[in-house]
């Protein structure tokens, strides 16, 4: 850590260690080589709407993306009932509300196999 905020302090940047989390990625458990001085470990991290997880995993981001979508296809559902709404305007609202939370940082997760 000390490292860090060396880095930080000779290129202009403070380290505020009550805000600074740590995220330890590792396939297995956390283990004794963790250096102790390291604030504030977290088992999960979200940063700019993507959960990262310590163990790698996209559980955490999975779940939230798909809470959220489908809370947006539930309101979609009620839209269609609007008589002087066209299927057009639907799939306009459907690319600009919906899909695009699908596929929030989509590149990130290109070339992630499910291999264990």
């Amino acid at each position: 850590m000390s490292n860090i905020t060396s880095w930080c302090e000779s290129h202009g940047l403070a380290v505020n260690p009550q805000k600074t989390k740590t995220l330890v990625f590792s396939k297995s458990k956390p283990n004794s080589q963790i250096p102790r001085d390291l604030p504030n470990i977290q088992q999960k991290l979200k940063i700019l709407g993507v959960t990262f997880e310590a163990s790698l995993k996209w559980d955490e981001h999975t779940k939230d993306i798909t809470k959220r979508a489908a809370r947006r296809i539930h309101c979609l559902k009620y839209l269609k009932r609007i008589p002087n709404v066209s299927k057009n305007d639907l799939m306009m609202i459907y690319h600009n509300y919906i899909l695009s939370v699908m596929e929030y940082n989509s590149p990130l997760f290109t070339g992630i196999s499910k291999k264990k």
